[in-house]
């Protein structure tokens, strides 16, 4: 692993150490970065992951502490640092061949660690048979989301790092696997709705976005829901970068793709999120029917929507959500 360190303001040498190793996953607080890198037992069993703990300070790079925890973590969002002591949810996956029969199970794991990577807290066993989907630390609280049927949204008390403990839990049909704060006492969730396989599991349906209500840490609740066609896929359902959010408009979205006879329809997916009436409220103006290209990111800047295609980048305003101007693209 190489970590480059430099000022942006000014032209001193740029500061670059070298470590043994690779890491799966990165988090970065303001003055540390963490590198959580699986130990596999053979090519697909990950027995445990190493944490490698680094100091951050102006533009130098020090390796200060390693530690190791149970499982392995689903994305950085699985990896949190609140008051110097590092949050870390993982998944354990566990096989065996006996008897010519293979078994397997999951099972899930919340750490605390504190500044030297030394574990002071646990909750050793979250849920049996079912692995983690989606994670997020808002402060002292932490939210987790399993999966194996339903969707279990886990929140956990984390103000006493060597107690953490469960005060509630929500199940509901599918499960997200992004979640993004909206304020204090809510809590937006992506993923998908599921159906049975026909072979005794379960398969993806349609995307799902759901607004949870966590006012009550013990009593979590879903308000309100929507689903997209179940032709539509996009980038969202794995790659957070995907979503567009803006707060004082009330709007979330993220590009999509949908399958069309006379064409694919393309763009971005909007909705307005009306916690008085609750429900989202979609807006359909912003998507068109093309043989090419594809919607692959969408941002805000003052009061416009750009829209960003591999081919173009389209311009709407945010009040009317009316097209401005477009830029075609040489790619």
């Amino acid at each position: 692993s190489i970590i480059a360190g430099f000022n942006l303001n000014s032209k001193d040498d740029v500061n670059i150490e070298t470590f043994f190793g690779a890491g799966d996953n990165i988090y970065v607080s303001e003055n540390n970065m963490y590198i959580v890198s699986a130990n596999y037992k053979n090519y697909w069993i990950a027995t445990d992951s190493t944490i490698i703990k680094f100091k951050l300070q102006n533009a130098k790079i020090t390796a200060v502490a390693e530690g190791k925890v149970k499982g392995y973590v689903n994305n950085q969002f699985s990896i949190d640092e609140y008051n110097g002591n590092l949050r870390i949810a993982t998944t354990i996956y566990e096989s065996d061949i006996w008897n010519y029969e293979y078994e397997s199970k999951y099972s899930t794991r919340l750490t605390i660690f504190n500044e030297n990577l030394e574990k002071i807290g646990e909750i050793e066993n979250l849920v049996e048979d079912e692995k983690i989907y989606a994670v997020r630390f808002i402060g002292k609280v932490g939210y987790i989301v399993t999966f194996e049927e339903i969707d279990p949204l886990w929140v956990i008390d984390l103000s006493d790092p060597s107690n953490p403990v469960v005060k509630g839990a929500l199940e509901i049909p599918g499960y997200s696997s992004y979640l993004h704060p909206y304020d204090e006492n809510h809590i937006i969730g992506i993923g998908y709705n599921v159906k049975d396989n026909g072979y005794g599991g379960y398969m993806n349906d349609s995307i799902k976005v759901s607004m949870f209500d966590v006012t009550n840490l013990e009593n979590p609740k879903e308000l309100f829901n929507i689903s997209m066609d179940k032709n539509a896929i996009s980038d969202i359902t794995y790659e957070h970068k995907a979503l567009f959010f803006n707060k004082k408009e009330n709007l979330i979205g993220f590009p999509f793709y949908k399958y069309n006879r006379r064409g694919n329809e393309v763009g971005l997916i909007l909705y307005r999120i009306d916690l008085e009436n609750n429900k989202f409220e979609e807006i359909k103006d912003l998507t068109e029917i093309t043989n090419y290209g594809r919607a692959q990111r969408a941002i805000y800047i003052g009061d416009s929507i750009y829209t960003l295609y591999i081919n173009k980048i389209v311009k709407y305003d945010i009040v009317n959500f009316e097209k401005t101007k477009e830029l075609e693209l040489d790619y």
